[in-house]
């Protein structure tokens, strides 16, 4: 009636799958940065409303889970082996590189946040705020190397 899976391959999906999540907490972290530190003049960047930003890489972020879930899926439906396995791999590596092209746009908006942030900042917005866009850094690097 119910198959078990193999312990390796919910690990591999977890390990996949985990850093999604960290991401959405840095696409939160860096809308509110951009809303509370930039100047009101500033509403998009790239192109993009700050305001939305959140929204719009959670919604890559939703894109790429479900294709990374799908392709475990497919790979899995017959227990690992098969022909299956290499269409299911390809869909998850399609995943996989949906997530790491959404991350490397969200890292350029990052970036000009920070060059932004060099031309001046809204009054009383204090210094925290550097210390929270360092944490978004060095969680964003981990995320990438955890990807590759």
């Amino acid at each position: 009636m119910f198959e078990t899976k193999p312990p390796y391959a919910v690990q591999s999906s977890f390990i996949v799958l985990a850093p999604l999540f960290v991401g959405a907490g840095n696409y939160l972290l860096i809308s509110r940065l951009c809303l509370k530190v930039l100047p009101s003049s500033y509403t998009h960047i790239y192109r993009l409303p700050v305001a939305r930003l959140t929204r719009i890489f959670v919604i890559c972020d939703i894109v790429s889970f479900l294709i990374q879930v799908s392709g475990s899926g497919i790979a899995s439906a017959n227990s690992w082996e098969g022909d299956t396995v290499d269409i299911g791999t390809n869909v998850l590596i399609v995943g996989l590189a949906t997530q790491v092209a959404t991350f490397a746009f969200f890292m350029a908006i990052v970036g000009r946040f920070h060059q932004l942030t060099r031309s001046g900042v809204r009054d009383g917005c204090g210094d925290g705020w550097r210390q929270v866009l360092m944490a978004v850094y060095i969680s964003s690097v981990l995320i990438i190397v955890s990807d590759l």
